[in-house]
């Protein structure tokens, strides 16, 4: 003998989130990266791009693309010379995995971070979001190692 119990009323309501809650880890197989995605935003992966959208704030852009040259002074020097920066000061980040530099272009806080031979760019326009950008320098990982 069978018998059937009736489902009890769930009284919890649970709507989905838009954005991240909380700090979590992202992967991007195209761009062979991960990092922590700080709370509040939305991920857009469009292979070769990442978006990273804070309605309030503004977004954090990751891309990549590759290099010829041997080290990220080499690359930013010749980035440097072809789009006209002048007097830009870029500084080299600490880390004990990558080469990294940091500064500011016009309104943009800009990270390069270059490893086997690939050049990630990592900004944003927003001062609002600094913090953010850096807390995904810091967490930077690259899969294709």
């Amino acid at each position: 003998m069978l018998l059937f119990r009736q489902p009890t009323k769930l009284t919890h309501k649970y709507s989905p989130l838009p954005v991240v809650a909380r700090s979590s880890s992202y992967t991007s197989d195209a761009l062979e990266i991960s990092f922590m995605v700080p709370k509040g935003f939305e991920v857009k992966d469009q292979g070769i791009l990442i978006n990273l959208a804070n309605n309030i704030e503004g977004n954090i852009t990751i891309g990549r693309s590759g290099t010829n040259y041997n080290s990220i002074e080499d690359y930013f020097g010749f980035i440097r010379e072809r789009n006209n920066f002048g007097d830009v000061l870029f500084s080299k980040a600490p880390s004990s995995k990558y080469q990294i530099l940091h500064g500011k272009i016009q309104q943009s806080k800009l990270y390069l971070v270059y490893v086997d031979h690939w050049v990630f760019s990592l900004s944003t326009t927003s001062p609002d979001l600094y913090d953010d950008l850096e807390e995904i320098v810091q967490s930077f990982k690259y899969l294709g190692e």
